[in-house]
């Protein structure tokens, strides 16, 4: 005899309901870490518990019952409470649950590491690319000044002062290319670069 859509819905929520309740209240995994288990996203699982009128694929139920170490007849709910396998499963089922705790927690902790790393090199980007404009704004007013002050070079101190600004542009020219790479090795947007001419960039690799 061919189920009814009415019966065919009441299994499907019985079936997501211990879906859900196996992972939940006998696992304590919460949405993230089930759906890690399960190999779905965190809005498939979602779907999949939720569901009212599509019974999840056997594959689901399998693994839910091998991941979160209860019966399959107790998942399709051919058993009342029976979802307990025996005492190892349960011993094994906790000590899973403490692994993947752990992974997770250590996975986000990298996460978070990593994000501080970022920001860090994001910083450092800010912070050099401002110098070769900074340097080329000292050395056009001293160009400027040296043209108003011809005699500016035979001052005390005067020549070293331009020597001293011209060691600095260079400098900026090698950091602004040596950022440059390194941005690229960390995958960090390089879009702040694109606002230089290919002219200081050529005079930035001459310089390495």
């Amino acid at each position: 005899m061919t189920p009814t859509k009415h019966e065919k819905r009441k299994v499907t929520q019985k079936i997501c309901r211990r879906l859900r309740e196996a992972r939940s209240e006998i696992c304590g995994f919460n949405p993230d870490e089930g759906a890690h288990l399960l190999g779905v996203t965190r809005d498939e699982l979602t779907a999949i518990e939720q569901s009212v009128e599509d019974a999840p694929a056997p594959w689901v139920v399998l693994r839910a019952a091998e991941r979160y170490a209860v019966s399959i007849d107790w998942l399709y709910g051919l058993s009342p409470d029976d979802w307990e396998l025996c005492l190892e499963a349960r011993r094994e089922r906790d000590v899973y649950v403490s692994l993947v705790r752990q992974h997770m927690e250590g996975l986000a902790e990298t996460v978070n590491e990593s994000r501080k790393l970022h920001n860090k090199i994001s910083a450092c980007v800010l912070a050099v690319e401002t110098l070769p404009a900074g340097v080329e704004s000292i050395k056009v007013a001293l160009d400027r000044f040296m043209e108003l002050n011809p005699e500016f070079q035979d001052m005390a101190a005067g020549s070293p002062l331009l020597s001293s600004v011209e060691r600095a542009q260079l400098a900026a020219q090698v950091a602004m290319s040596a950022m440059r790479r390194f941005a690229k090795t960390q995958a960090v947007e390089p879009t702040i670069f694109d606002r230089h001419s290919p002219a200081t960039e050529a005079q930035a690799d001459d310089a390495e």
